[in-house]
């Protein structure tokens, strides 16, 4: 066990990161690409709609993915 990390020095093995993009597949595509975001590193995509009130947005798609 002296190779175990503990207390503020710990870093976990993968971490889960968030990005939103436009709700287009080219769109979505090339926001990956050009990440380097490896497809396999996905873990969900979530369609969210857009809103026309309070602060309009257009839809998107919100990524869910690991880092090693």
């Amino acid at each position: 066990m002296a190779n175990a990390r503990s207390g503020a020095h710990a870093r976990p093995r993968h971490t889960v990161q968030e990005l939103f993009t436009a709700a287009t597949l080219p769109a979505h595509n090339s926001v990956l690409f050009n990440r380097g975001i490896d497809p396999h590193a996905i873990i969900t995509i979530a369609e969210m709609h857009g809103q026309t009130m309070p602060c309009p947005t257009p839809p998107q798609f919100r990524v869910l993915y690991e880092i090693h």
